[in-house]
């Protein structure tokens, strides 16, 4: 539509003042006849306690302030697609009989869209969030359908009532999404969802059928190969409900949970997921709730050594990671000093430790002794106590840190053969 159409659609809506008192504007009164907006861009769009009996469309508008939709009652189908809006959405406790339709649209002020009341369809579909978007305390008695949508700003379905299936097939939450405190006798199907933030699903009690999320996403595919784990927050929740592929979420609580809750919750979700064979979850629970008891403890320094040093027993092949890498290291360091330990510490036989400095091979003569003398002392079961000296304390001490390290790794490489 032309510019100059468009304003003489507008002249022509300013023109009926028994439906619209100024321009996108209803308060308090019926209105008993059929509204259809088509390609046309309004100051701003606000309906304050109004009935409607009949059919709205509201078809691709630019409104470029804000809207307000309030207390009112949509008695047939209600169609706001392809509108532009803005500035702020005020949309609350408004009732609708019938069905009710928006999709592409484009929401960039922020969303308030709590308090509705929907008893037929609810499509809010391929709908486009930039700022926050707020759908609080509202019910859906038939069945209601996100699918496609997508939310840049903070989501937030808390105290809802899903009556019937509602469907988040395929939504993308860039940020942070919290549904909290629902009612659900119906179905919530999350298939193809993605959540770039953290997930809130606190204070669910009231949740008939099992939420499945081992069929959402955690990334776009576009960042990594690698899944991302995002924090999932199941505090005072029933955790049955909840079918969780474990590799896509880490369990966050709220700052009131207290520990003893939080272990309980743990050891709950562990017995869920050897119940029903989810290895690869189960092991990354139990990482993290063994992560947790450390932290509970204050013990940071044990908690970092049972991760890294064999991934708490998850990884057990790390020790040999760890034995070849402590010889390394002491080696390159004896490069240096084994020819004193050798004369003046610890004394070992037929290792070489005197060389010309000049000859070309020196650099690997003196790694190959350095790495003999090393190895004879990690991979000892004893020390030659007749071979000390006790001159120089600080390097008998050296030697036995060698050695007990030597011993840790030689049993620990033990058990592994043996339980393997």
């Amino acid at each position: 539509m032309t510019a100059c159409g468009r304003l003489f659609c507008c002249l022509a809506l300013c023109c009926l003042a028994d439906i619209l008192p100024c321009v996108g504007q209803w308060r308090y009164r019926d209105v008993d006849s059929s509204i259809a907006f088509n390609g046309i861009v309004l100051p701003y769009l606000s309906a304050i306690r109004v009935d409607f009996k009949e059919r709205i469309d509201l078809l691709n508008l630019s409104i470029s302030q804000s809207t307000n939709f309030s207390n009112c009652h949509f008695r047939s189908n209600t169609n706001f697609s392809s509108i532009n809006f803005r500035d702020s959405v005020v949309f609350q406790n408004n009732g609708f009989d019938q069905t009710f339709y928006s999709s592409t649209d484009t929401f960039r002020g922020p969303l308030d869209f709590s308090g509705n009341h929907f008893r037929g369809l609810m499509f809010f579909e391929r709908n486009y969030f930039k700022n926050e978007g707020k759908f609080l305390m509202d019910s859906f008695f038939g069945g209601s359908l996100f699918r496609g949508s997508q939310f840049y700003g903070p989501a937030n379905f808390s105290v809802c009532y899903f009556k019937s299936l509602c469907s988040f097939q395929n939504c993308i939450f860039f940020n942070d999404a919290s549904f909290t405190d629902l009612s659900v006798p119906g179905l919530l199907d999350f298939t193809n969802a993605t959540f770039m933030g953290n997930v809130d699903f606190s204070k669910n009690h009231n949740i008939s059928s099992r939420i499945d999320l081992t069929l959402i996403r955690t990334d776009t595919g576009r960042e990594s190969t690698v899944k991302k784990r995002r924090g999932l927050n199941l505090t005072n929740s029933d955790v049955s409900k909840f079918k969780l592929d474990y590799s896509r979420f880490y369990l966050i609580f709220d700052t009131s949970a207290s520990f003893e809750y939080r272990s309980n919750v743990y050891q709950s979700m562990l017995n869920i997921f050897k119940n029903e064979g989810y290895t690869e979850s189960y092991e990354l629970l139990d990482k993290d709730y063994k992560a947790a008891l450390y932290d509970h403890k204050g013990d940071h320094f044990r908690g970092w050594l049972d991760k890294y040093w064999w991934d708490f027993g998850y990884s057990r092949h790390y020790i040999f990671y760890w034995t070849f890498g402590f010889l390394f290291f002491f080696t390159i360091v004896n490069m240096f000093f084994y020819p004193f330990l050798n004369r003046e510490v610890y004394s070992i036989k037929d290792v070489q430790d005197k060389f010309i400095y000049r000859r070309a091979r020196w650099v690997g003569r003196r790694f190959y002794y350095s790495l003999v003398y090393t190895s004879i002392i990690f991979f000892s079961l004893s020390v030659k106590l007749d071979r000390l000296r006790y001159r120089y304390w600080g390097g008998v001490i050296y030697i036995f840190i060698i050695y007990v390290l030597g011993l840790i790794c030689i049993a620990y490489m033990a058990n592994f053969l043996i339980t393997r």
